[in-house]
Order: C-alpha cells, then structure tokens, then sequence
C-alpha cells in the first residue's frame, strides 16, 4: 500500500501516520521515485497502523 492508500482505507490522519513513522512505530519501506522517496507499506505495517488508531478496513465499506 502506498501512503494515500494507508489514509483512505485505514482512515488514519496524514499527520499521525508520519508520526507513527517518525517515533518508530512503523517502518515503511523508502522508494525512491524522481527527486522524492516514496513510502509503501506492507499489509503487516498497515495492519500496524490500524490497531495503533486506524478504523478497521471492513469499517470503510459502510462509509
């Protein structure tokens, strides 16, 4: 998953995933695209992230 995925499907603020990450309580994996390194994570880090403060991905089904 990449971070708008992470935002949209776990409903997690921007602000509080990359605090996540810079605490280090999650760790997603760097790539580097262009002049910019983008994050992607795995299902465990977003499984992760949901159980830290995310709403449960079978909530996004009802809106």
């Amino acid at each position: 998953m990449h971070t708008t995925e992470v935002i949209n499907t776990i409903g997690i603020p921007h602000a509080k995933l990359y605090y996540l990450e810079q605490t280090g309580y999650i760790k997603p994996k760097k790539i580097p695209l262009s002049h910019k390194k983008h994050r992607k994570y795995t299902k465990q880090v977003a499984e992760k992230i949901r159980l830290i403060g995310g709403r449960s991905i079978s909530d996004t089904s009802t809106g």
